[in-house]
């Protein structure tokens, strides 16, 4: 799938807060406890196993997402009027809700809380390594079918819907070149998700730096896409940029995004 970002600023992993979700159905990777002794790591208390994100984090995340420029991009036809807010909210929904149900299944999500209300405050979807592209791309059909018709293509942007979810055929032909070397350890960032209400609070950093060690501990390494607005973020966090590609060659001056990897130890 794809994969959803945010302007979010960073530091370490060290505040409290960070509640560990981490979704899990039939068929997913172990839980993560199997793997990972969690208290060796260093995060934060109110680290804790959850079953399912609650609607208010859904909500969250979907308004999250909308602020992003590449979300203004995918719901906007080239010299068009821009669609109302219902509409938007509908493809933002439809978009987030594939991320989370395929995440919830086949990978793990961690999320932060405030530690004493519980409010969702950010989120950052992990899928484990893969040894079969084509397993990975069965098992995300298979839990987004039952969402039904793709909403953007139904409300008339399945344009550029389309070419946006081409960033997943990018991954697949890095994964067989530049991360050939990675492909059996390196970890995809299917989302990063800060609440509007509390952005500019270093939550997405720390959210990144709380996967990060989950990862290295495990061997691993941290594979992500992102729109050029949020490479100088990830540059400065260490992240080395595999590649820049255009989403499109539209008149109007190509939609570019960005492969990153971040490798290192713990």
């Amino acid at each position: 799938m794809v994969l959803f970002l945010l302007p979010v600023a960073a530091v370490g992993v060290g505040a409290a807060g960070i509640a560990l979700v981490v979704l899990r159905r039939r068929g997913s990777p172990p839980k993560l406890e199997d793997a990972l002794k969690l208290s060796t790591l260093g995060l934060p208390r109110g680290m804790k196993q959850e079953t399912s994100l609650d609607a208010k984090a859904r909500e969250a995340m979907y308004h999250a997402f909308m602020t992003g420029s590449d979300f203004q991009w995918i719901s906007t036809k080239p010299g068009e009027t821009k669609y109302d807010e219902g509409t938007l909210y509908k493809i933002s929904a439809y978009m987030i809700t594939c991320v989370i149900t395929f995440s919830e299944k086949y990978g793990y999500i961690l999320v932060q809380r405030d530690p004493e209300t519980g409010e969702f405050q950010g989120s950052i979807a992990l899928i484990p390594p893969y040894k079969s592209w084509a397993f990975r791309e069965a098992q995300f059909l298979l839990s987004v079918i039952p969402l039904g018709q793709p909403v953007p293509r139904e409300l008339g942007c399945g344009d550029r819907f389309d070419k946006f979810v081409q960033i997943d055929k990018k991954h697949e032909e890095l994964l067989k070149t530049k991360l050939k070397d990675q492909s059996s350890k390196s970890w995809h960032v299917q989302n990063l998700a800060v609440s509007p209400d509390h952005q500019g609070k270093g939550i997405g950093r720390k959210l990144l730096e709380a996967a990060r060690r989950l990862c290295a501990a495990n061997g691993g390494s941290l594979y992500l896409e992102c729109h050029d607005e949020n490479f100088p973020f990830y540059d400065k966090m260490g992240y080395e940029r595999l590649e820049r590609f255009p989403l499109s060659d539209e008149k109007d001056g190509p939609y570019y995004y960005n492969a990153m990897l971040l490798t290192g130890k713990a």
